[in-house]
């Protein structure tokens, strides 16, 4: 199987609470400046921490390491932090 059909078939999937799916948008907007990512949002389950959104992402314009590589960085630098700060927290 060629890149593009793997992730086709096998998006990135993220389950993410209100505050990080917000950041995870801007994540979006900003990787999709340098590569072209079709997103699917559905809205999830409501558990008693709020409710999340799921995220089906893929890029079928480049490579598999390339197109999520980068996108990894941005949700390093933007959601991963907000991650951190609410488990510390508790």
């Amino acid at each position: 199987m060629d890149n593009k059909q793997f992730i086709k078939n096998y998006p990135l999937e993220l389950s993410l609470p209100k505050k990080e799916s917000e950041a995870l948008r801007r994540v979006i907007k900003e990787a999709n400046e340098s590569f072209v990512y079709d997103v699917v949002e559905e809205t999830g389950v409501k558990t008693e921490h709020g409710q999340y959104t799921d995220f089906h992402i893929s890029c079928p314009t480049t490579t598999f390491a390339q197109a999520y590589f980068h996108f990894g960085i941005l949700y390093a630098k933007s959601v991963l932090p907000i991650w951190k700060s609410r488990y510390n927290s508790k």
